[in-house]
């Protein structure tokens, strides 16, 4: 077992203690008061289970708040990957983790294929993302990693997850429409409501560090339409041409979009634009990749796939 956690109150709040998960104080949400709690006391280990029931335990985990508004949570399984199929759900950026085998692997997933607009002459790839679960709470926002060779799973969540997962102590990982994994931390040293309030609460730095609009999986309202979450980590509202870098002109861009349960675009379409965009297909191909929305919600308030229109406008910038 390797398992740890930032340190609250070390040095700027990155110094990190191995072996074991660092008591953040007594700042809980909860109505009670923690007793305070030796940080050796704190030692866990992640367990998963996939569909059939089989057991995973990892080997090294972690959990702490680094440079972005969210907190990190990292597992490595060394009897392999708990599910290896999760590899074509990772985020883009989380190809280059895995390697180039991922990579392909991703663009030879068929059932990822299809048409952007009816009358396109060929079906593009639009990768289904991973969605998060704690009881009735989805989460999204595609900030999910798994690695195929390496046997990783790393997540950036938010707050409202941890507050949550404090009490739940286990979280499941859905996708395309189905529970995968489900994820339990198992205390070593302490009773599991013990180290739920000693161990588990963010601290009052914690909490202000993960404030903002960083990267993260991030709580799902009720809403009967999707709304968008970030583009390019900004608001539709940016500063020069996100489709066109040499274009200095101030313009806009109205989008159709079909977003998924995973916040991600499939369909699109660009009724109208002002400014230097090449291509429809190139503009929706960045909105794929790029764009992340909150989902809208069915009658039970699980994530579902809807339309939506979207519009993004840029100032222009100096020639030079």
């Amino acid at each position: 077992m390797n398992s740890r956690i930032l340190a609250a109150g070390a040095v700027a709040g990155v110094a990190v203690l191995v072996g074991v998960f660092v008591a953040p104080g007594l700042i809980s949400p909860t109505k009670a008061t923690p007793e305070p709690i030796a940080p050796e006391l704190c030692a866990y280990h992640f367990e998963a289970i996939d569909r059939s029931g089989k057991l995973f335990r990892d080997n090294d985990s972690s959990m702490g708040v680094v440079d972005i508004a969210a907190l990190d949570i990292s597992m490595t399984f060394p009897d392999g990957s708990p599910d290896p199929e999760l590899a074509l759900a990772s985020h883009n950026d989380g190809r280059r983790v895995a390697g180039w085998k991922t990579l392909e692997a991703q663009k030879a997933d068929k059932a990822g294929y299809h048409l952007e607009k009816a009358g396109d002459p060929e079906p593009v790839y639009m990768r289904d993302g991973p969605v998060l679960k704690i009881g009735n709470s989805w989460f999204v926002g595609d900030r999910a990693q798994f690695g195929r060779d390496i046997r990783h799973i790393d997540l950036s969540v938010d707050s409202s997850f941890m507050d949550l997962f404090q009490t739940s102590r286990s979280f499941e990982i859905w996708w395309r429409g189905e529970r995968r994994l489900t994820l339990n931390i198992v205390p070593e040293k302490v009773s599991p409501e013990r180290f739920s309030l000693g161990c588990l609460p963010l601290s009052a730095e914690q909490r202000k560090r993960m404030e903002g609009d960083g990267y993260a999986m991030r709580k799902l309202s009720p809403a009967p339409a999707p709304r968008l979450m970030d583009f390019y980590g900004r608001s539709p509202h940016m500063n020069g041409n996100p489709f066109n870098v040499d274009d200095t002109a101030a313009g806009s861009a109205t989008f159709r979009v079909t977003v998924g349960p995973d916040g991600l675009v499939k369909q699109c379409d660009m009724p109208s634009h002002q400014g230097e965009i090449s291509s429809r297909q190139g503009a929706c191909e960045q909105l794929r990749d790029h764009a992340r929305f909150y989902p809208a919600t069915d009658a039970n308030d699980a994530p579902t796939a809807a339309e939506a229109s979207l519009t993004l406008d840029w100032s222009g910038r100096p020639k030079g």
